[in-house]
């Protein structure tokens, strides 16, 4: 085959700049959904606290719980569902969104099935990796041709025969691509973690609180700004460095995949 890996990667990173627009939108409303997550959680906390009201915040937490996996699962699809709109030049954001509804036994008994592989990889290497091989693109299947949980299995198995090895070595190379790229935030996290050690080390609690059987210690307002004092900032660079590294890795793995799918598909002729 001619998919060879410069022309792979070539491709992965021009659709990936594509991919980078529609990405953030959706992530924005992603996060806008968890905001209005967290207000339904906001609304307990104001409740009085007899057991009537104590009750109903139970509920509001249940049901907020609920609410935000399902909205995970929703986005996780939309990020498959968006791939080939952006390939083919029409993504829209909030279509895709709102056609991502209504998946979420479907992703997460295939999520299931996919970690269950990984679990066996662990256990028995050469069955595990043999199905992570076939069950790799069952996503890709499941939400871009519409097949059923176990025809999406059939379908990727179909997708993947022949081209084991093939797939083995993408996965590796996106693997060291990932890990050069974290590679400065773990040498940033290596250097900063004994300085807040020694920070908190430094610290001594107060224990003149104590009274009764109330055995809390608290920290003094002066101590606990010392915890972050001289490494707040490069502690919000780092969070700042691996959510921005993390979402541009996402938006280059996706259409990786997708693309060696795709390619896959056509060579195997699988319909």
């Amino acid at each position: 085959m001619a998919f060879t890996v410069s022309q792979h990667l070539s491709q992965s990173f021009e659709m990936g700049k594509k991919t980078i627009p529609v990405y953030l939108k959706l992530t924005l409303m992603f996060l806008a959904y968890l905001a209005g997550g967290l207000l339904l959680m906001l609304v307990g906390t104001i409740l009085p606290h007899p057991t009537v009201f104590m009750f109903i915040f139970t509920l509001l937490v249940f049901a907020m719980i609920i609410y935000l996996v399902v909205v995970n699962v929703q986005y996780k699809v939309a990020l498959i569902k968006a791939l080939e709109p952006v390939d083919k030049g029409v993504a829209d954001a909030y279509k895709i969104w709102k056609d991502s509804k209504g998946n979420f036994w479907k992703k997460t008994v295939l999520t299931f099935v996919f970690m269950a592989a990984v679990l066996l990889g662990g256990i028995l290497i050469v069955p595990g990796v043999l199905f992570l091989v076939w069950f790799s693109f069952c996503f890709f299947a499941a939400f871009l041709r519409d097949k059923k949980i176990f025809e999406s299995m059939k379908y990727s198995k179909q997708v993947a025969k022949g081209h084991f090895w093939m797939i083995v070595g993408r996965a590796f190379v996106v693997m060291v691509i990932v890990v050069i790229l974290f590679l400065p935030a773990q040498i940033f996290q290596a250097k900063l973690e004994p300085n807040v050690k020694q920070t908190l080390s430094n610290i001594e609690p107060d224990v003149e609180g104590l009274r009764g059987h109330d055995e809390q210690i608290q920290l003094t307002e002066q101590q606990f700004k010392g915890v972050f004092a001289g490494s707040g900032l490069a502690i919000v660079a780092y969070l700042f460095y691996v959510f921005v590294m993390g979402f541009l890795v996402m938006c280059f793995i996706y259409p990786y995949w997708y693309l060696l799918f795709k390619e896959l598909e056509t060579a195997n002729k699988v319909k």
